[in-house]
């Protein structure tokens, strides 16, 4: 799994079956973008982080988090740590 802050930059082509989009508002549920299903439930863009999952159904979750820097430092040393 990887963790970043990229957010909504423009380059998706998607399938927009079950998404919920209304710009400004609200962008949630799954899509199809580029073979491989992504989940968003984002209120505000800027508070998005991307994660990319692997041998899981969705290969991205788009996320909306209070604090992404803090977020994904967060998620980024988990990730490090071996499993107990």
């Amino acid at each position: 799994m990887t963790a970043s802050i990229s957010v909504n930059d423009g380059s998706l082509s998607v399938d927009l079956r079950g998404l919920t989009n209304c710009p400004g508002v609200i962008s949630a549920g799954r899509f199809y973008d580029h073979g491989s299903w992504v989940f968003w439930d984002v209120h505000d863009p800027t508070k998005a982080i991307a994660i990319a999952l692997r041998d899981e159904h969705y290969s991205k979750l788009v996320i909306e988090v209070e604090d992404p820097a803090n977020q994904v430092s967060i998620i980024r040393e988990s990730i490090k740590r071996p499993p107990a």
